[in-house]
């Protein structure tokens, strides 16, 4: 009895916790971050969740990509969710991948987060970025919503593709840059 008391509280305090960040403003406190460090460090933080369910980690980073302007914080709370969502497709293996480039004008930074697990129904897609959407028996329906709220807190965009059965890809993409600077002035 004490072990299930215990469970619903720690339970309870990631729904409150979740439910706190999604409410409070998002405001990013933005710095310039060296992206491959970044996304190799975000990785490797799910590499033993990912290594008991049997998934795949694959980290592609283009060549041109180097500095970006974000919160690190945040963006990397983006990201892990994200990949724990992606975990959570896959309970018997598969392949999680992180590619990421910058536009062809090199003023974006694009992510792209794939997984080859369930994938999301059309309606499903339609919906998972409102607070509350969930298709899990123990999910909050907050953590894609809180992903969204960060990426539009940093002039960013966000969209999805899915398939049934094929698996997911989330697409991001977030300025390289503070607002009013060009490229050549924030490299300085």
């Amino acid at each position: 009895m004490a072990t299930i008391l215990i469970q619903e509280v720690e339970r309870l305090d990631r729904v409150v916790g979740q439910l706190l960040d999604f409410s409070r403003p998002t405001k990013p406190t933005r710095r310039q971050v060296a992206v491959r460090p970044f996304l190799e460090t975000a990785f490797r933080r799910i590499d033993p969740a990912a290594s008991k369910t049997d998934v795949r980690l694959e980290l592609t980073l283009g060549a041109a990509v180097d500095a970006a302007y974000f919160d690190p914080d945040l963006i990397h709370q983006a990201l892990l969710n994200l990949y724990l969502n992606a975990l959570d497709a896959m309970p018997d293996g598969g392949c999680l991948a992180v590619h990421a480039d910058l536009s062809n004008d090199a003023t974006d930074l694009h992510i792209h987060v794939s997984d080859t697990g369930q994938g999301i129904s059309a309606d499903g897609v339609n919906q998972i970025f409102d607070p509350y959407y969930t298709t899990k028996s123990t999910g909050t329906g907050l953590g894609l919503a809180i992903v969204h709220n960060i990426i539009e807190a940093h002039s960013g965009e966000i969209q999805v593709e899915s398939t049934p059965g094929q698996g997911t890809v989330f697409h991001l993409s977030l300025p390289r840059v503070r607002s009013g600077e060009s490229h050549e002035q924030n490299a300085t």
